[in-house]
């Protein structure tokens, strides 16, 4: 298995192609669209920015031309703040916490290859360039109840702050990379 960034590969358009599919099939299956304007739009929503300005933190783990799973990570969540908040209503609710945890990032495996270690590998890469660059911790926002919170405490993240938005418990789990 090998790791790309997108500004890195040589496919960019194959790579985002497979982000595009394992985004879908990740997503949660009470998700339904009137029409594939809706799809799009939703597929915009929640990646544009990070293709768009976070190019260099976008990691894809690649068995050959094959793409298993992405993470798409945004280093200055307050960089970030204006345009997300505009494109995801809940993005400010944790914007507090932002100093101590100023990097975020969303992962997504394809289910055919879930359960072999790709996504602590992802982010582990992810975390390494974090470090290398000086952030002094990432974040991730999920929902109460979520299976993805046992995969985000075995990769060392804690609850931090717990908040309600539009009648959903979400958790914002922090990692500290200072050490």
């Amino acid at each position: 298995m090998q790791f790309e960034t997108l500004v890195d590969t040589r496919d960019a358009g194959a790579r985002l192609a497979a982000m595009k599919d394992i985004f879908f099939l990740s997503a949660a299956s009470s998700i339904s669209f009137a029409n594939e304007e809706k799809r799009e739009e939703f597929w915009q929503r929640w990646t544009a920015y990070y293709i768009e300005n976070c190019a260099h933190e976008l990691f894809f783990a690649c068995d050959g031309a094959q793409t298993l799973g992405y993470l798409s990570g945004c280093s200055d969540s307050h960089a970030a703040l204006r345009t997300l908040h505009q494109r995801i209503q809940s993005y400010s609710l944790f914007e507090d916490l932002f100093t101590a945890y100023p990097a975020h990032f969303h992962i997504n495996v394809h289910p055919s290859a879930r359960g072999r270690g790709i996504g602590e590998h992802l982010v582990t890469k992810y975390v390494g360039y974090l470090k290398k660059i000086g952030v002094p911790g990432v974040h991730i926002v999920t929902a109460a109840g979520e299976r993805n919170i046992d995969f985000y405490s075995r990769n060392r993240f804690q609850t931090i702050a717990e908040r309600t938005f539009n009648n959903k418990h979400l958790i914002f789990m922090g990692r500290s990379l200072e050490h």
